[in-house]
C-alpha cells in the first residue's frame, strides 16, 4: 500500500523557509521552496537554504513544482535546488515572472517556468489532480491549491488575507474554493 505522505521540509515554525512535498507511490510534487532569513546570532549568513537530501534521493520521483507566491521565503530556493534535480515549475503570470528574474540573478540556465491560470487551468502531475484558486496577500498574484490524491482531497493554502480590493484587482476566489 503506498500511503499518501505529506513532509514538511521547513516553514512550520516561521516565516521562513517554505517547503512541502505531497508523496503517494512513486509521484512526489513539491509546493514552494523558499529561503530562510538568519537570526542575528547567525554572523556572516546571508541566506538559509532547506536541507533538499529527501528530494534529492527521490528526485525520481518528482512530478512537479507549484509555487503559490511571489515571496522569498516561498520561492527564493529554487536556484538551489534545481542545481541538483530538474523537474517542470508551475506559477502565476506575475510570479513566474518573478522567478525568472531570480534565475537570471542566479545565472540558472535550462530552466522554464510554466505559467497557470487559476481559473481555469488543472494540472495532473503523477496522482496528483491539482487546481487552483486566487488568494489575497501582501504581494498580488497568489494562489491556493486543491490537490486531489488517491486518498482524498487537500486544500493547500500559503499565506493569504481577505482584501477585497487588491492592487491586482483580483480578490481571494472564495466561490472557487468553495466549489472545490
Amino acid at each position: 500500500m503506498a500511503g499518501l505522505k505529506f513532509i514538511a521540509l521547513s516553514g512550520t515554525t516561521d516565516v521562513t523557509e517554505n517547503l512541502y512535498i505531497y508523496e503517494y507511490g512513486n509521484d512526489m510534487i513539491i509546493v514552494d521552496c523558499g529561503i530562510g532569513f538568519p537570526e542575528a546570532e547567525m554572523y556572516g549568513v546571508d541566506l538559509v537554504i532547506p536541507d533538499f537530501s529527501y528530494i534529492i534521493e527521490n528526485k525520481h520521483k518528482l512530478r512537479g513544482i507549484l509555487i503559490s507566491h511571489g515571496h522569498e521565503d516561498h520561492l527564493g530556493a529554487l536556484p538551489f535546488l534545481l542545481k541538483d534535480v530538474q523537474a517542470p515549475m508551475y506559477a502565476t503570470k506575475l510570479v513566474a515572472g518573478v522567478i525568472e528574474d531570480k534565475f537570471s540573478d542566479h545565472k540558472t540556465k535550462g530552466t522554464k517556468v510554466n505559467v497557470i491560470n487559476p481559473e481555469k487551468d488543472t494540472l495532473s502531475l503523477g496522482v496528483f489532480k491539482i487546481q487552483m484558486f486566487r488568494v489575497s496577500h501582501s504581494v498580488p498574484d497568489g494562489v491556493g491549491f486543491a490537490i486531489d490524491t488517491p486518498e482524498g482531497s487537500i486544500f493547500h493554502v500559503a499565506d493569504y488575507k481577505f482584501d477585497w480590493t487588491p492592487v491586482d484587482g483580483k480578490p481571494f476566489d472564495i466561490a472557487r474554493a468553495a466549489t472545490l
